[in-house]
């Protein structure tokens, strides 16, 4: 296992392409379900109070409600208290990615330790069996990545210029024999341990009996071989880039129902 930080490169640049991506902008309502079904985001774990489009934006709301939280298990981290729906993708799934708003009310204080929003993916090997589940989440003020070999999560801290009330693209990726993360000019990456593909994707909010909402947008699924990590610092430049040109068509002003 490894971590590292690496600044990605400046410019325009030719990118290594993923045989397709997709991309869910949340222009249209957002298909929900109690079970697993084709097209559907349903529930994962628990359901969140609301998962909605934002039609003042077209983005994507998710809903944490103070008051569905599991009085048995740990607040934030009990099973049940990790509330979040998943989306099936399709076979071949190489790259995930999503953008989220870190907002301004997540500072400090008890809103820092009690606000969290993750990505996460289960990565599985070529006969289907389960492999991996990769992380990469905002939580007590930084973003952190999940090794699925140890267990634990390690710290990766704020982007170059980090600023609270902004979208940042969180991505997974399968690089060579790794899975990596990326968050601006963050990155971190472990032994994928057998992963040729992510079955699914998940959006998580975590219920610390307070109320809160995520504002999530522009999740984007890549199928197709994966790059070797040579190639990996352009892919990370044209994400951002990608990043950018996506937001921009969004107003310049945040509205948020």
């Amino acid at each position: 296992m490894k971590f590292f930080v690496a600044a990605a490169a400046a410019g325009l640049v030719a990118l290594p392409a993923f045989a397709g991506t997709t991309t869910q902008t949340f222009d249209t309502p957002v298909v929900t379900g109690a079970s697993e079904a084709p097209g559907t985001w349903y529930t994962d774990r628990r359901a969140p109070a609301q998962f909605y489009q934002n039609t003042a934006d077209n983005t994507l709301t998710e809903m944490i409600a103070g008051a569905d939280q599991d009085p048995v298990t740990t607040p934030g981290i009990g099973f049940n208290n990790t509330q979040g729906r998943k989306y099936d993708l399709a076979a071949g799934t190489t790259s995930l990615s999503v953008d989220l708003y870190v907002s301004g009310d997540w500072v400090s204080g008890a809103s820092a330790t009690q606000r969290k929003a993750g990505l996460w993916g289960t990565g599985i090997d070529d006969l289907g069996n389960i492999t991996a589940y990769p992380i990469v989440e905002f939580a007590n003020g930084g973003f952190e990545a999940y090794d699925s070999n140890t267990g634990l999560f390690t710290t990766l801290g704020l982007p170059s210029g980090f600023n609270y009330g902004q979208y940042y693209t969180m991505t997974i990726a399968l690089v060579g024999d790794q899975i990596v993360y990326t968050v601006g000019d963050l990155t971190a990456s472990y032994d994928a341990n057998g992963t040729t593909q992510f079955a699914n994707i998940m959006l998580q909010g975590y219920n610390y009996g307070t109320n809160y909402k995520i504002h999530w947008d522009n999740v984007a699924t890549s199928t197709g071989a994966a790059p070797e990590p040579a190639s990996w610092a352009m892919m990370v430049a044209g994400f951002g880039l990608l990043g950018t040109v996506l937001r921009r068509r969004r107003s310049t002003t945040v509205r948020f129902a």
